[in-house]
């Protein structure tokens, strides 16, 4: 239990460092970070950085298409 607590304020102080920057920063993107440091397969930092801008877009587009979405479907509701 200890372990998961350090953990999260691992993960909360890379948060504050990243600062909006890497607003949706997770935990995956911690052990991504993480990976460079002994890597499981050879990776450089830049690979490392690569796959979470990748994996950051893709949650950023998914989370606008969900406001998008509500945005939609609030307006169809408020016409009828």
């Amino acid at each position: 239990m200890t372990l998961g607590c350090f953990a999260l304020l691992f993960q909360m102080k890379e948060r504050c460092k990243a600062g909006t920057k890497a607003s949706l920063l997770n935990a995956r993107d911690v052990v991504g970070l993480l990976a460079i440091y002994p890597p499981r397969r050879r990776r450089n930092e830049a690979e490392v950085l690569r796959q979470m801008q990748r994996r950051l877009a893709a949650r950023q587009r998914d989370l606008n298409n969900r406001r998008r979405r509500l945005k939609i479907n609030e307006s169809k509701l408020s016409k009828n």
